[in-house]
């Protein structure tokens, strides 16, 4: 089994579906984070846009690594946005509030900042940024694509046809990649608007 950069796809045998697999450290804020958000009752929350977490397997070269199962999804720019709607959607999504659980999500060009009623989640800009954000194009591409070529099909046959978020009802787009994230109590956030520099990026 090999990993390249941490990441390989695999076939789950239980109904073939193509997913993708990555090495994290057990005990990295990046595990713990994306295990909570897939936690309840977050997991159901309809505006929690964190990838899924479909499994943790254990990694039998290193006790203190896991392996967490993911989907398979596309970079959210890809296909490229066709119309203004396609533009205002993402931005929508990415920019979704719930009043229950999500308290807010503000994305800067200084950082970004998600808080639930109980924890702070935070991370700076190069994390939180467009190549971060995934769609789950599985109306687009009924019959899939290539997990390490995205412009190919299955087969290996590239691809032509560039298909319509429109013509599918739309997409649903997901925040990947906690690796430079990390967990505050609820009372240390700084800034509800994520307007000033959290501590660790200050000269001072």
């Amino acid at each position: 089994m090999s990993f390249h950069g941490g990441i390989m796809d695999a076939q789950r045998m239980s109904d073939n579906t193509t997913v993708m697999m990555k090495v994290v450290t057990y005990d990295s804020l990046e595990f713990k984070i994306t295990k909570l958000l897939s936690s309840e009752p977050l997991r159901n929350e309809t505006r929690n846009h964190s990838v899924p977490l479909l499994d943790v397997l254990d990694d039998p070269l290193a006790d203190a690594r896991r392996i967490v199962v993911l989907p398979l999804f596309r970079d959210s720019r890809s296909p490229p946005f066709a119309s203004i709607g396609d533009c205002i959607e993402f931005v929508n999504q990415t920019l979704e509030v719930s009043n229950d659980i999500w308290k807010i999500i503000t994305i800067s060009s200084r950082g970004c900042v998600s808080y639930t009623n109980t924890i702070v989640i935070t991370g700076i800009s190069r994390n939180c940024y467009v190549a971060n954000i995934m769609m789950d194009a599985r109306a687009l591409y009924p019959k899939s694509w290539h997990p390490q070529e995205p412009v190919r099909a299955r087969s290996g046959r590239i691809m032509t046809e560039i298909p319509q978020r429109k013509g599918v009802g739309g997409v649903r787009y997901y925040f990947i990649d906690f690796g430079v994230s990390s967990l505050s109590p609820q009372d240390e956030l700084t800034d509800i608007h994520g307007q000033k520099l959290a501590p660790e990026l200050r000269n001072t």
